[in-house]
């Protein structure tokens, strides 16, 4: 969570979870929202002499949960991995992207779309996710685009289950 590698699965897990990251130094404290602490790749709001001493998860836990990754072989860094949480922390859904070329992002129009259609079809779900990814500015070409779709979609239809 401290090197906030865009591959890495943890900052796009605690992003879709909404977490708050608790830090410490000799001279203060600090609770930080997962989206501020996650700046960009490899850089975080930590401060020189500041670790991470706890990860908070608001509750109650989603209702409904999914995940997906691609990675060129196992154990290899992530292509695009998504988290998808219905029902949230504020009942709301809130759908996570990693494996970026900057950090782990939220996909707010795919998240309003499912809070204001949850049995939305794939038609319309890949229209907003479509929408989020053009937000990303180029994030790889075709085949990072493709990847980044299968995921999120995949991770949507999981957490339905």
């Amino acid at each position: 969570l401290a090197l906030a590698d865009p591959a890495a699965d943890w900052p796009a897990c605690l992003l879709a979870l909404d977490a708050i990251v608790l830090t410490a130094s000799t001279a203060t404290e600090r609770r930080i929202p997962i989206d501020a602490f996650l700046i960009d790749a490899y850089e975080t709001a930590l401060e020189p002499g500041e670790l991470i001493v706890a990860v908070e998860i608001p509750l109650p836990q989603p209702a409904g949960w999914g995940s997906a990754k691609i990675a060129r072989k196992r154990g290899a860094f992530a292509d695009s991995l998504a988290f998808a949480a219905l029902g949230a922390t504020d009942g709301k859904a809130r759908v996570a992207l990693g494996g970026t070329a900057s950090r782990a992002r939220l996909m707010t129009r795919t998240a309003a779309v499912l809070d204001a259609s949850p049995d939305a079809g794939e038609a319309v779900l890949h229209a907003a996710i479509e929408a989020d990814l053009d937000a990303l500015d180029d994030d790889g070409g075709a085949y990072r685009r493709r990847c980044h779709r299968h995921t999120l979609l995949t991770a949507i239809a999981e957490a339905r289950q």
